[in-house]
């Protein structure tokens, strides 16, 4: 036996004997509750007790001591016993995925525990309501309840529930796409929990893991942790989550294209749902064999799991989950030339998702619709052919009577001869009807199927449209709700109302595209000097080069003054400088100049370069055009929508003016744009201006030096990208010095930003 499997059985081992523990406890719980038949407060608080440790291994049986406890309660009027039992049905109904009564009972048990001031049972309480609002879709409230939680666990100093928390958090990040901080949170606590031995958590924790883990398509990390989890779920009697394991486990191997051992994993999961009678487990596997089946061309088999799955989805009342069920149903039936009942799912799929139906929606519908209608009307040119036919045959029938009774003489001949080339010359007629009718159909078919191709693309389209706007939003929303504790109050002000003005930036240009895409956008001119449209634009986004630590060189003369509308010209410095500091790395330089270009007409041409990575040539056509972004920057799979440049054309057209950009590889871009001014003071050239964007001098004392040594000690031997070390350093400084601060805000925006040139600046300071 190898040292590595004998270290497996010792592990199993151990966490058997955890399970074991764990079961020997609720036996003697058991037995003080048999030896105790008083009804009063001692008695209730065992049942509660008995129904909390039974939440993982027997859900079923945890709801009944609960349910035992909430009648003691009323007898006796005992509150706290009361809130307990409420969380405990809380819990059962959140296992059920019956989600509106879990959260009635949730709310009921906070309330009870607000009266009773008992801190710790709140905070659990906060954490749960959390849980049942993520499974439900909203984010911004499940957020709200988790930091009530996280902050109620710091300040009662219980660090078991905070990590717990913070798990929870880390799975809200992954609902809501943010990968990276997922992980970070899940993987902290996950160092948590195995140096205090609670396997029960990291059950839990390696389940959200391997979930996300087959979201971004890495299966090999998720198989790998799904073969940690399996055992540990066993051992541990977590029954529901060792399903889901079986569950995740199948869709990894059908990933990696092998079905058998994907329906073996999902056979497994079937089985241990008839144990636990979870809803959302049933839901789940019957959908995946459903995918599975397709894959194999089954596709009887397929519809019988989707089915199954829909029933599921329905009884849970998940939207999610019906949508999807009723989507597969479609595709399946659309597969088996059932357009009929493939327009029907489609329906409730649509609905399902969309509270009202876009136009995208419409037309697949009305697809699928006029598939249905066109083979009804096949079906009824084929009943009437078929009526024809018996007609014919019927008149055959009589003619030939006829014939055998007047076959005499040569004019009753000439009668069936002419009686013969009538019928033929009607079935000629027949015939070629018939050709007319199949090309006719035929047409339809090819018509049908390119307006299908072209609906799936409309569609894709709409999908990818949407994920690039949200994806545009959420890096502002993101430093709104992470804005640094560091900062002074009128900082933080400051910086979140800059976040909101580029955010509305976003949101106007992307309106105002929309808008003026088929009509002239209207100007409101009057004569403005252009240096302090400048100065404007460079305040608003003042936050954005303070986290990159660029400067802004602006040489704008402040004798210049143009004829333009002053809200839509700052819209364009915004996009343009925004665009800027978007492709200029870190400690770069941005520069904004104006110059005469004809004294005459006295046009104004205003550039803003940077000394970013460059656009191809090739690439340059794309730039102004809607959705057009060239090259999409690294912070997701979803590329930006580039409506700021677009907007930045229409706005310098609307101006009478015009626009264009001038780029070369690794050697930055200039974008440039003309303006009219008003008068002749444009022909002097003052002195340049230079306006500068940095950050706070620092002067530290010797004593401050003192102090932070140690710290610049653990820093120099820790790479930047290490993030999480680099932050838990940080907070170890707590030193009230202004300097120190004003040392370890700056620090912060250096390992936010990767700015490796800051970073070793402020540790040789």
């Amino acid at each position: 036996m190898t040292c590595k499997a004998l270290a497996f059985i010792l592990v199993l081992f151990f966490i058997k004997s955890i399970a074991v523990a764990q079961t020997v406890k609720i036996d003697s719980l058991e037995k003080l509750l048999a030896n105790h038949p008083e009804t009063d407060t001692v008695k209730i608080d065992l049942l509660n007790e008995i129904a909390s440790k039974l939440r993982i291994t027997d859900i079923d049986k945890s709801f009944l001591y609960a349910k035992q406890a909430d009648s003691l309660c009323e007898v006796i009027q005992y509150k706290k016993g009361k809130a307990n039992s409420l969380n405990n049905f809380g819990v059962y109904y959140n296992r059920k995925s019956v989600y509106v009564k879990a959260l009635e009972h949730f709310q009921k048990a906070l309330e009870i525990f607000k009266e009773l001031n008992n801190e710790n049972s709140m905070g659990a309480c906060c954490g749960n309501i959390a849980t049942i609002y993520t499974a439900q879709g909203d984010y911004s409230s499940a957020l709200e309840y988790n930091q009530k939680a996280l902050s109620i666990f710091e300040k009662v100093g219980n660090k078991d529930y905070t990590h717990l928390v913070r798990q929870n958090i880390g799975h809200l990040y992954y609902k809501m796409g943010d990968n990276d901080k997922a992980l970070s949170h899940y993987f902290e606590a996950v160092e948590y929990y195995t140096k205090t031995n609670n396997n029960i958590r990291l059950v839990l924790l390696y389940q959200n893991i391997v979930a996300l883990y087959i979201a971004i398509d890495e299966d090999s990390l998720a198989l790998d942790y799904s073969e940690r989890l399996i055992p540990l779920c066993k051992s541990a009697g977590a029954k529901q989550e060792l399903t889901n394991a079986y569950i995740n486990l199948g869709i990894i191997q059908r990933n990696l294209g092998n079905s058998d051992l994907a329906k073996k994993n999902y056979i497994k999961a079937l089985s241990a749902i008839e144990k636990t009678d979870d809803l959302y487990a049933n839901w789940s596997v019957n959908y995946s064999l459903a995918q599975l089946y397709i894959d194999e061309k089954k596709y009887n088999m397929a519809l019988d799991y989707a089915y199954k799955s829909n029933e599921s989805a329905i009884i849970m009342g998940r939207l999610s989950e019906k949508a999807q069920s009723a989507q597969i149903l479609s595709h399946i039936y659309k597969k088996m030339n059932n357009y009929k009942k493939a327009y029907d799912y489609y329906v409730i799929f649509k609905t399902t998702k969309d509270s009202i139906l876009n136009e995208s929606n419409i037309k697949e519908i009305t697809n699928l619709e006029n598939q249905y209608k066109f083979d009804k009307e096949k079906e009824a040119i084929a009943t009437e052919q078929a009526k024809k036919d018996a007609i014919q045959a019927e008149e055959l029938k009589r003619q030939k009577v006829v014939r055998n009774s007047f076959i005499i003489g040569f004019v009753l001949m000439i009668v069936f001869a002419f009686i013969i080339f009538r019928n033929l010359a009607q079935k000629r007629k027949a015939n070629r009807l018939l050709a007319e009718q199949k090309e006719e159909i035929e047409t339809q078919s090819e018509e049908l199927k390119t307006t299908n191709e072209k609906l799936v693309e409309l569609d894709h389209f709409k999908q990818g449209l949407t994920s690039m706007i949200v994806h545009d939003l959420k890096n502002p929303l993101n430093g709104i709700l992470n804005v640094s504790k560091s900062y002074s109050p009128e900082n933080q002000v400051v910086q979140m109302k800059q976040i909101g003005k580029q955010m509305l930036n976003m949101v106007l240009n992307i309106l105002d595209i929309n808008k003026f895409e088929d009509s002239q956008m209207t100007v409101d001119k009057t004569s403005i000097s252009l240096a302090q449209i400048a100065h404007a634009a460079i305040s608003g986004i003042n936050f954005l080069t303070q986290q990159k630590n660029l400067t802004i060189d602006n040489t704008i003369p402040p004798t210049i003054v143009v004829n333009a509308d002053r809200e839509i010209i700052e819209r364009v410095f915004t996009n343009l400088l925004t665009n800027a500091i978007k492709y200029t790395p870190n400690n770069g330089k941005i520069s904004l100049q104006a110059e005469i270009t004809d004294t005459k007409q006295k046009f104004v041409k205003i550039s803003v370069s940077d000394t970013g990575e460059g656009i191809s040539q090739d690439k340059l056509h794309l730039v102004f055009a809607k959705f057009g972004q060239v090259s999409a920057k690294k912070s997701g799979s979803v590329r930006s929508t580039g409506l700021g440049l677009t907007f930045c054309k229409m706005a310098v057209e609307a101006h009478e003016g015009k626009i264009d950009v001038k780029s070369e590889l690794n050697k930055g871009t200039t974008f440039w744009f003309t303006l009219q001014a008003t008068n002749d003071e444009l022909v002097q050239q003052p002195e340049k201006q230079v306006l500068e964007v940095k950050s706070e001098k620092l002067s530290l004392n010797a004593d401050e030096k003192k102090i932070l040594k140690p710290y610049i000690t653990q820093f120099e031997k820790t790479e930047i990208y290490k993030m999480l070390e680099l932050r838990k350093i940080l907070r170890q400084i707590t030193a009230n010095s202004d300097n120190i601060q004003k040392w370890k805000k700056e620090m912060q925006q250096a390992i936010r930003s990767g700015n490796q040139r800051k970073y070793n600046k402020l540790l040789n300071i």
